[in-house]
């Protein structure tokens, strides 16, 4: 495995040694095998300043899901450094493929009195997904994501 350090460490994570790592000049990564039937993680991050409104950061990403009707809310659950994870699952199509894409937010209070937001989707074709290399390959993720690291 190795450690990716997106952006200069504003967050780290790991991913397997073989894996190629693409990045956007403004902002977002991409990280797959090079395979044409390979998952695709992708990563962005927000940052998002706190107001005083009472609704949580949390609860605002929440309600955004519960709002779509093509995402299912899978699982919340705190990271190893107490910052929380959303996890949901969205099936749709791409170029007229099925596709299924995980997405989880991870929210981050900072010490300057916002928040991070490192936004990851886990894309397969949806064919593919129930499949036993697809199953360990996204734990792998799941469990990559749980480890991040924030940088401040």
């Amino acid at each position: 495995m190795k450690r990716v350090n997106y952006r200069g460490g504003l967050i780290s994570f790991e991913i397997p040694n073989s894996w190629i790592e693409e990045y956007e000049e403004n902002g977002g990564g991409t990280f797959y095998e090079d395979s044409p039937e390979s998952g695709t993680l992708r990563v962005n991050v927000l940052t998002i300043k706190e107001k005083s409104s009472g609704e949580s950061v949390n609860d605002l990403i929440k309600n955004s899901i519960n709002s779509s009707t093509d995402i299912e809310m899978t699982n919340e659950y705190p990271s190893f450094k107490e910052d929380s994870i959303i996890e949901s699952v969205c099936r749709t199509q791409e170029n007229d493929i099925p596709i299924t894409q995980y997405r989880f937010d991870c929210v981050h209070k900072t010490n300057q009195s916002d928040y991070l937001i490192a936004m990851f989707t886990w894309t397969v074709k949806t064919e593919f997904e129930k499949l036993d290399n697809y199953i360990k390959d996204f734990k792998m993720v799941q469990n990559a994501i749980i480890s991040l690291g924030f940088g401040r």
